[in-house]
Formats: C-alpha cells, structure tokens, sequence
C-alpha cells in the first residue's frame, strides 16, 4: 500500500458573479414552471465544480507526502483553490470562488495503527533530541557557566590550531596566549579542575626540580664514592616507602650455601590499624 494515500474532506463556497457569461458558456438545465433556478441551476454547476475542485486538489497533493499534507492543509488549500480559479477563469463561467477549505486530511484507516506507531516513534526521536540537547546544556553551563559552549567552542578551536603548529612557529605565543585568556574565561566545574590541574602541575614541577637539585649535590660525592651514595639513596627510599607500612616483610638473599634470611616486622599493637580506619570514615562522614 502507497505509504502516500491520504483521504482529504474540501469545503467549496461559490456565487454567480457575471450572469452574463454564466448563461453563455455553462451549462444548466432550464428550470420548468414552479422550480427554483438556483436549485436546477446547481444540479449541473455543482458536478462541474466538484470535477473542477477534484483535478485541482489532486495536481495539489502529488506535490506533498502524507506528512507533509497533515500540516500544510492551509497551503493546501490556498494552492487548490488558486487552480480552481484559473480553470473558471479560462471557461468564463462567470463564477466566483469565495472560499476553499480544507475540512479534513487524514491517511487511511487501513494503516492507522502502523502510522500511529511511525508518528509516535518520530515525536519520541524529537523528543531524545530535544532532550539531549537540553541535557549537553546543562552539562556545558555546570562545566563552563553561563558562556561556557561559546568560550569551549572558541577554546577548541584554538586548542586544534595549536596542534597544527610546530614547536618553533611564531604565531604559537599568539595561540597560547588565546588559549590562556580563555580558559580564564571559563567558571563553574571546570575553574575548579584547571585550578586543581595548575596546582598539580606546580607540585610535579617542583618535586622534579628538588629531585634534580639533591642529584646535582650528590654528584660531587657519588663521583668520589658512588656506591656509598647509591646505597644511601637506597636507604633512603626505602624508609620512606617502609615509613608508613604497619608490616613489613624484609627477604635477604642468602650467599652461598647461607639460606635466605627473612624477617617478618609486624605491628606491636593491632589495634592502631583498626583506629586509623575508623578515623578515615569518621572524616568522610
């Protein structure tokens, strides 16, 4: 079945304007004695009009689709109309549309269900997308406040731009300098997150450069006796790894036909892990 058929009602008002070229070019049944001549006019203008009406409304409707039809039956019936018109002009039959309505476009009964089915599935698609939009606004307004989908857009643009550059290309300061305005633009959500990360950032930093400068002061020493200094770097980190642990487990190779030594440190008092653990969901709490 034609996914296209519709079934439409028309509503057609008409009048005789000019008598004169109505009595010349349509034809109407002569009225006898006692008869109306409106009444035995309009049996012969009536299925004129309504052949008329009907050419006119299905060189209309080829031009829509069944959705498009449902919504548009204003256009409709202002195109129909128009083309009725015409055709009367053209016959001169000196009749005059007043007006054209459409009264009813519906699709027929026989797939209803399924078209039912189809229009619910469409305004159920609209919706998600309604939704999703209103939902990634939300999510840019919390992540970037009230501008923050213009300052991300304008910021992703710049964060691309600077991909494509070289590391030595001049207009990179230019691009950074962007990228720095804006991300200065940003509040909600995401200040809090490029504050976290810039504090990050600064400690990784610094514990690098302490590193490099307790390596730089140890260097005059290790080239004198670099296994001493190895062992105590050595030493070092492991007190601070072992620092915090409440058992230890210390595993020596043995030499020799020596067997392994291990020694087994644990806790003196049970308890204090129990503590510390109790203490950690009271904070959370």
């Amino acid at each position: 079945m034609d996914y296209n058929i519709v079934h439409a009602d028309f509503q057609l008002t008409y009048r005789i304007s000019d008598i004169e070229d109505f009595f010349r070019n349509v034809y109407y049944k002569t009225p006898r004695p006692g008869e109306d001549f409106l009444d035995v006019a309009s049996e012969s203008v009536d299925p004129l009009l309504r052949m008329i009406a009907s050419d006119a409304i299905v060189t209309t409707m080829v031009n829509y689709s069944i959705d498009e039809a449902i919504v548009n039956d204003s256009r409709i019936a202002k195109d129909v109309e128009r083309k009725v018109k015409s055709r009367l002009e053209q016959l001169g039959s000196g009749i005059a549309i007043d007006n054209l309505l459409v009264t009813r476009i519906t699709w027929p009964t026989q797939v209803d269900a399924e078209f039912q089915a189809a229009n619910k599935a469409s305004q159920q698609s609209q919706q998600a997308i309604i939704d999703a939009k209103s939902y990634a606004g939300k999510t840019l307004s919390e992540a970037g406040g009230a501008n923050g989908e213009v300052v991300l857009g304008q910021l992703k643009s710049v964060l691309i731009a600077l991909g494509e550059l070289g590391t030595g290309d001049s207009h990179r300061d230019e691009y950074e300098s962007q990228r720095d305005y804006l991300l200065s633009q940003l509040t909600g959500a995401s200040r809090e997150k490029i504050a976290d990360a810039r504090a990050y950032k600064t400690k990784v930093v610094e514990t690098a450069r302490a590193n490099a400068d307790y390596l730089k002061a140890m260097l005059p020493e290790y080239r004198i006796r670099p296994e001493l200094v190895v062992k105590t770097i050595y030493q070092e980190a492991v007190e601070e790894i072992l620092g915090g642990a409440d058992e230890k487990i210390l595993v020596q190779p043995g030499k020799g036909d020596k067997p392994r030594d291990i020694r087994i440190l644990i806790n003196r008092n049970p308890r204090i892990k129990q503590k510390e653990a109790d203490k950690k969901a009271a904070e959370q709490r």
